[in-house]
């Protein structure tokens, strides 16, 4: 898994996640998989954990392959935003 830059602050806002870059001082509104992704984007989790996580986070679990589908693009959307390290 990729590593979070550790100036981009994060943060809860009642039921969605904000990202505040303050290189870019653009804010990112997140939805819980955004939010499960860049929380584990420490650079040591690994994939199958993450998985297991999101498993646990939602009711009825997501199909295996629509859920790595959902973890890469948020994970591309991340990079392209110049979030990860």
């Amino acid at each position: 898994m990729p590593a979070a830059r550790p100036d981009v602050v994060f943060r809860e806002l009642t039921e969605e996640w904000v990202l505040f870059d303050p290189v870019s001082q653009l804010m990112h509104v997140l939805n819980l998989t955004g939010a499960i992704v860049w929380a584990a984007c420490d650079g040591e989790t690994s994939l199958n954990d993450l998985m297991v996580e999101m498993d646990q986070a939602f009711a009825p679990p997501p199909e295996p392959e629509a859920l790595l589908g959902d973890i890469h693009e948020t994970v591309e959307r991340f990079r392209s935003e110049g979030l990860l390290l």
